[in-house]
């Protein structure tokens, strides 16, 4: 009954708030076995099982979880939580790089967020939208506009806190548009504001993508650096999304320092974890950086089984191509094509139109 589903709601929060997210799983499946009969409270109890399985990896289950509830609250037109799922589920589909239903659940969040009158829960939902703008072709003219608008509202409210979001899609932005300094005066604003704030958890993103925009910006130890903070706080958190994208960065980082074994440990690592969580876009990154590390050493035909052990994952997730990846990738199948064991032609022009867009 719904008054049962209400009190597992709130015992499941409980045990999740405290990092039980198994005891909190627990409660969960109990509840939504013995009660099939779509409710409000069923929905809200299904939005936290799909926070919960995101929390600890499994994304198919918590994309699963979440078009259940919004389903459900489509149905009873309860547009509180209706906003609340929708902001879940372009998250989810964020994570594993489906632009197209994160940008689709955004924008309709942000509908009735405007509808609702609501100030700084809409300046993050259009940083977020930012976020997914940024995993395809990006629209910069409208990204801009809307972190225009988020930043008005976050300073107007005011909150520190969705000041500091808007900060960190900025600097997604400027990184993937090119502008790896402007990136980095983003991050590190926003790293300074979580830092304040002890909101570990953004603080922990927001210095793997300072790292990245450091990376990006050639300043190679200061990136170290703050890639290790980062590792170390997605470990003590166990978030395990951000501990592979650690360690694919630490292998690249190896790799451009010439550091063959440490960069192939970190590779190693990063391989074996993403296939723990199924995340195959950092897979993918991590093989070609691999391929690169195989050609380094003069083993072409290594390379080019990396290479298209890379491709495969890439096939699987169409709108995920980063610019620099896909670049070295075009880059690694063209001079593994002498080899024996070489990518075919008809491989490397799928990918090449795949990606060619990105290297103009």
């Amino acid at each position: 009954p719904p008054r049962a589903l209400k009190m597992v709601h709130h015992v499941s929060r409980f045990w999740g708030t405290r990092g039980y997210f198994n005891e909190g799983r627990q409660w969960l499946a109990a509840a939504l076995v013995r009660t099939g009969e779509p409710s409000l409270a069923r929905a809200n109890v299904l939005r936290v099982a799909g926070s919960f399985a995101a929390q600890q990896g499994d994304y198919t289950a918590a994309m699963a979880f979440t078009a259940q509830s919004l389903e459900i609250l489509h149905q009873h037109g309860d547009t509180q939580a209706r906003q609340a799922a929708l902001d879940a589920y372009g998250w989810l589909t964020y994570d594993r790089y489906q632009p197209v239903a994160s940008i689709k659940a955004f924008s309709e969040c942000i509908d009735l967020l405007r509808q609702a009158g609501a100030t700084v829960e809409l300046a993050l939902v259009l940083a977020a939208r930012v976020h997914a703008r940024c995993l395809d072709e990006v629209d910069e003219v409208a990204s801009r506009r809307d972190l225009v608008d988020a930043l008005r509202i976050a300073t107007a409210a005011p909150d520190p806190y969705a000041v500091a979001m808007v900060q960190v899609a900025w600097g997604k932005l400027e990184l993937r548009t090119g502008h790896a300094s402007a990136a980095v005066a983003q991050f590190e604003a926003a790293v300074f504001a979580l830092h304040a704030l002890q909101e570990q958890r953004d603080l922990a993103f927001a210095m793997l993508h300072l790292a990245e925009a450091l990376f990006a910006a050639a300043r190679i130890e200061a990136a170290s650096s703050r890639v290790e903070q980062a590792r170390h706080l997605f470990q003590t958190l166990d978030v395990k999304q951000g501990m592979a994208l650690c360690l694919w960065l630490a292998g690249e980082m190896g790799l451009r320092q010439g550091r063959i074994d440490d960069a192939l440990h970190e590779f190693q690592a990063c391989l074996t974890l993403c296939m723990d969580i199924a995340d195959r876009a950092t897979a993918a990154r991590t093989l070609i950086g691999l391929a690169d590390l195989a050609l380094q050493l003069g083993h072409t035909a290594d390379a080019a089984k990396l290479f298209r052990a890379a491709e495969r994952q890439l096939e699987t997730l169409p709108a995920f191509r980063p610019a620099a990846e896909v670049a070295r990738a075009v880059a690694i199948a063209r001079r593994v094509q002498a080899s024996p064991a070489a990518v075919t032609a008809e491989s490397l022009s799928l990918i090449t139109a795949r990606v060619e867009p990105w290297l103009l």
